[in-house]
């Protein structure tokens, strides 16, 4: 009979992966240095106004060109771009591809260019995992270009599939791309295109 568990207790370590006890059953501890790509640019999609984080703020029409948020090669690297030249305001969404784990950093790795508009506006960015903040900036209008690089460390478990959003509004012609959302052990630095 205890054969029996012991077996048990194998096959139920090979299908949970083995996780560290402090980690959500389907998370797999990363190595040191290692890094796992959490979207895919091509698969984001406009928020529904149900789902939309930041529905508060979102106007009744969020119609935008085509153009106005795609995925784009932004100088060899795969990127999401914004324009909000004709679209001051958008959330999209997808699935994360991999587990994000507590305890590893999600890496976010974005760029905007110099930002203008009316005297006194405000740009917000941001990226969520699933209720989780990992990335907010508010910047002020104009201001010039910035490229973001930053590491946060994980407070919880999001399995695969939980929902990311990136959201920026802002009023003025401005572009933002997002490079690179990432969850890593260790430092987290960009990748080379």
């Amino acid at each position: 009979m205890r054969t029996r568990f012991v077996w048990i207790g194998i096959v139920m370590s090979a299908l949970t992966g083995g996780c560290a006890e402090d980690q959500g059953a389907t998370c797999e501890p990363l190595a040191e240095g290692e890094r796992k790509v959490l979207v895919d640019h091509a698969l984001w999609r406009l928020a529904t106004p149900e789902e939309d984080p930041w529905r508060a703020f979102r106007p009744d029409d969020v119609t935008c060109p085509q153009n106005a948020r795609q995925p784009e090669d932004f100088a060899g690297t795969p990127s999401f771009g914004i324009d909000t030249t004709n679209c001051g305001y958008t959330t999209v969404v997808q699935e994360t591809l991999v587990d994000a784990c507590r305890g590893d950093n999600a890496f976010v790795w974005m760029w905007r260019y110099a930002l203008t508009g009316p005297e006194g506006a405000e740009a917000h960015i941001a990226i969520t995992i699933g209720d989780e903040p990992l990335f907010e900036d508010v910047v002020p209008i104009p201001t010039s270009s910035d490229l973001k690089v930053k590491g946060y460390a994980l407070a919880e478990d999001h399995p695969a599939g939980t929902k990311v959003f990136f959201h920026v509004r802002n009023h003025g012609s401005n572009t933002y791309q997002l490079l690179e959302l990432a969850r890593c052990k260790g430092e987290c630095v960009p990748t080379a295109p």
